[in-house]
């Protein structure tokens, strides 16, 4: 399935930018993830066009695809997502104190997501990761 390949493209998006602080005194670092600045989505328009919403502690997903196959995925981000903390460390905390999370679309229909406001003009869609 070609939207296989998409979920293995957000994996990559897990690794996120961090901010660096440093007191006055030049002691000890405190390193920030950076702000949640993700976009707001029309979600009464998205369902409208039939784009559904699934959402767990790591991931919020928008995706057209049979519900019974994406309704799955969070879960497994999570799980997926507690793996790799487990192996490579905890990330660096958020200022808010928020749990990091991604945000994933997975398009059998591109149109849809366009006329929702999802994919942005000159967006190249990657087929394969």
């Amino acid at each position: 399935m070609k939207w296989t390949s998409l979920l293995m493209l957000l994996a990559m998006f897990l690794v996120p930018s961090v901010g660096f602080t440093q007191d006055g005194g030049g002691g000890v670092q405190r390193v920030y993830r950076d702000d949640d600045v993700r976009p707001k989505r029309d979600e009464a328009k998205a369902a409208a066009l039939g784009i559904r919403k699934y959402e767990s502690k790591h991931l919020l997903l928008y995706s057209d695809i049979d519900p019974e196959i994406a309704s799955q995925l969070p879960g497994i981000v999570d799980q997926a997502y507690d793996a790799w903390t487990r192996y490579f460390g905890e990330l660096p905390p958020a200022r808010d104190g928020s749990v990091y999370q991604i945000t994933g679309y997975l398009m059998e229909d591109e149109a849809l997501f366009r006329e929702a406001g999802m994919q942005p003009t000159g967006f190249v869609m990657a087929n394969f990761g």
